[in-house]
């Protein structure tokens, strides 16, 4: 990163100081500086707050990986190059004040005043105006570039420059418009799908009316889509919105203020940071009077740094300790551990003899095929009876967000319950390790399963319909709330709900929407080759979205289809031959595909023979066909069906009796659940592998599977349910 003072001259000690430090290149970088803490991570490296060892002067240390890689000589002007064993380290003016997006999030409302955002805009065109006149452009204006210091003063950043003759003045309208609503046009879709629409959309403008008519034409003169009609940077310093400024130092004191007030309610009393994000509940600036000045009084920097030295050095002594006091209770913890898992594996090891004994003397309660009487699994007497054994065998219960299943896998098929009986309906649930996540009418809980069953409430008072956990972005995608919002819920935030253990984490919003989805009824989360797409269905339309790394770290808009003839209440997204996407979804008509490149809609497949709107249960895509098959599932049937609408095979799955939920299992079968059975039937080609019989009619629902492990629910009349769950093990399938 190349900071590009607006006022070159101020920048004059630190160019100095660098040119002293470039004389002996051949001392260790490290000793020059010292890193005292990470403030942000660039496109290319890492941005450090670093001080000077000599002379105690703030500087911003970029230290970029150069290994394997060829830069392009650097221009003459930067004299802040010094190489070490780490790589490349680029020294800068330190910003104190963080860029201006950080100063969005941190005023009420998003936004900014309009005299402000014109005070940044007239720097931002002095900094463009030196570029150009050198025929360089800077080529990233946004809020993220544009950097404060302490005392208000507005400084352009950039990674590179490059010789072209095109202009900035584009990006200086849209960060203009991310000053004065918050964020940016299509900030909320991905990036993919915003290229393709900018060229093809109307030039973006200030959606309220409320700001002067200066202000729009101002980002009118900037956003014209023929550049070769864009004025220049010179013409733009003319502008009467640019031009006809009131007092600016009534503005930086304004903005100095603002600064300094954030920094208080984030508690920082010694040092300011590169970047905060602080309280979005910022009061109004009082605009009479001069509260405070920009310039610091003489010697208050030399004070102050010998406080800050005295300082950090108590700090590193008081954290050293700290240190070797948390590794000695960690090594502790740890011991301690051990000694439990190897108690737990030893009673492990006795219930897994006791129960092959029982075995030897009863033999299996399920059944092979073909015979006519089927045993009942769940009022087993010696299942509740080697139940109450296991409940007494478990003394402990270690809560682990991220364990390793240590129970040895039983030879054969067997269906468990939890000891925890739910107050409220169970809509949902997910793995996360292996504990359960579970979703209810009235919020999440975790439930234990490394331990005594032990349930802790995460969310209270939110209705969780549908969850997935995605643990390699750490994440769980869910919808959720009254409105049946989309929400994203971060892993970490969860894990210290339960464990408490990290107070920064604690203060940050543990979830975010993706974008301003209400209504949504299902989704599924596919992943094509390294792009995670998340397809949802909403009353009357399919959304696709898909997961922008970072810096965006969110879903973002990639498609949408809206008025849809059939509404969809199931919905999967295949990819054809690798190629073509294509949306499937199901309605109380049939099924249907949309075509993502097209847009068309059309049907797959409608039950002409049923009378009626139908329920539809499940959407199989085939493994082997390229995308192109698949068993979609419906009220007490199945057909298989390509995604041009013809029958591929002349096999009708048929469930015994009417399933309440149906689910593909990864052993490449698939799975009803009915009143009185639960069916296994093969995926390919419908046949029964297996059946389990119940005494009570009861309403079963799927909840997750991973492995040979199928979690499913209980819910009984009053809305209590119970946790189910089923273990399959593969080589035994066949042997019942």
């Amino acid at each position: 990163m190349l900071i590009i003072p607006v006022l070159s001259e101020e920048l004059k000690p630190l160019k100095t100081l660098v040119r002293k430090m470039l004389i002996s290149l051949e001392n260790d970088p490290a000793g020059i500086f010292e890193l005292v803490e990470l403030v942000g991570n660039g496109t290319y490296g890492q941005v450090y707050k670093g001080r000077h060892v000599k002379t105690g002067q703030l500087a911003a240390i970029k230290v970029m990986d150069v290994t394997g890689v060829t830069y392009p000589p650097p221009p003459a002007s930067l004299n802040c190059q010094i190489r070490g064993e780490r790589g490349l380290r680029l020294v800068m003016e330190f910003c104190g004040a963080g860029s201006v997006t950080d100063l969005i999030k941190n005023t009420k409302g998003n936004t900014l005043k309009e005299e402000w955002i014109a005070y940044i805009c007239r720097e931002i065109l002095r900094g463009l105006s030196h570029l150009h006149q050198h025929k360089v452009i800077h080529r990233d204006i946004k809020g993220q570039n544009v950097l404060l210091t302490e005392n208000a003063e507005v400084k352009l950043g950039k990674d590179w420059l490059e010789l072209l003759e095109t202009s900035d003045l584009w990006s200086l309208g849209i960060t203009a418009i991310e000053m004065a609503e918050g964020a940016p046009p299509l900030c909320d879709m991905h990036p993919m799908r915003a290229l393709f629409l900018i060229p093809r959309n109307p030039a973006p403008r200030l959606k309220s009316k409320k700001w002067s008519k200066k202000f729009q034409s101002f980002i009118e003169s900037c956003l014209v889509k023929n550049h070769s009609q864009r004025p220049t940077t010179e013409q733009l310093m003319k502008h009467p919105f640019i031009r006809d400024q009131p007092n600016e130092r009534q503005v930086r004191i304004q903005l100095k203020d603002h600064i300094d007030r954030t920094k208080k309610k984030r508690g920082e009393k010694d040092e300011t940071e590169y970047e905060y994000s602080g309280s979005e509940e910022e009061e109004e600036e009082n605009d009479s009077g001069e509260p405070s000045s920009i310039l610091n009084l003489p010697g208050e920097s030399t004070l102050r740094r010998d406080f800050l030295r005295l300082q950090l050095a108590n700090k590193e002594r008081s954290e050293a300790l700290r240190r070797q006091q948390l590794e000695q209770q960690q090594r502790e913890n740890e011991e301690h551990k051990r000694q439990l898992l190897a108690e737990r594996q030893k009673r492990i090891e006795e219930q897994k003899e006791q129960r092959r004994r029982l075995e030897e003397v009863t033999g299996w309660s399920g059944a092979k095929l073909g015979l006519c009487a089927l045993g009942t699994l769940f009022t087993s007497e010696l299942l509740r009876q080697e139940q109450a054994k296991l409940n007494e065998a478990r003394k402990i219960s270690v809560v682990n967000v991220n364990p390793t299943n240590i129970r040895p896998h039983s030879d054969t098929p067997e269906i468990r319950k939890y000891k925890k009986r739910f107050n409220s309906e169970i809509l949902c649930a997910a793995l996360w390790g292996v504990n359960l996540l579970v979703g209810t009418e009235n919020g999440l809980m975790l439930l234990d399963r490394s331990g005594q069953g032990k349930v802790y409430n995460l969310i209270n008072r939110r209705r969780f319909q549908q969850m997935d956990v995605l643990e390699g972005l750490n994440v769980l995608v869910t919808i959720s709330g009254k409105k049946n919002k989309l929400r994203v819920y971060y892993l970490s935030w969860l894990r210290n709900r339960i464990l408490h253990n990290d107070p920064e984490v604690e203060k940050k919003q543990g979830w975010i929407t993706v974008g301003d989805l209400e209504g949504c009824i299902h989704y599924k989360v596919v992943k094509y080759e390294r792009i995670k797409f998340l397809v949802i269905a909403l009353k009357s339309a399919v959304e696709i979205y898909a997961w922008a790394p970072k810096p965006y770290h969110k879903f973002m808009a990639f498609k949408s289809f809206a008025d849809l003839q059939h509404k969809p209440l199931l919905v999967d997204l295949t990819v054809e031959e690798g190629q073509r996407l294509k949306v499937i979804f199901g309605s109380h008509t049939g099924f249907h595909v949309i075509d993502v490149d097209s847009g068309n809609s059309y049907d797959i497949y409608i039950p002409s023979h049923i009378q009626g709107n139908i329920t539809p249960h499940a959407i199989v895509i085939l493994p082997k066909t390229d995308g192109m098959e698949m068993l979609v599932c419906y009220e007490d049937e199945g057909v298989y069906v390509n995604t041009y609408g013809r029958i591929t095979k002349d096999v009708v799955l048929q469930w015994g009796e009417m399933p309440t939920s149906v689910a593909y299992i990864h052993s490449n079968q698939i799975m009803g659940w009915g009143e009185k059975a639960i069916e296994i039937r093969s995926v390919e080609t419908g046949h029964l592998d297996g059946v389990f019989m119940h005494k009570r009619a009861q309403r079963l629902k799927f909840l997750c599977e991973r492995n040979d492990k199928v979690f499913f629910a209980s819910v009984r009349s009053g809305g209590s349910s119970q946790v189910f769950f089923m273990t399959l093990n593969r080589n035994s399938m066949m042997n019942w």
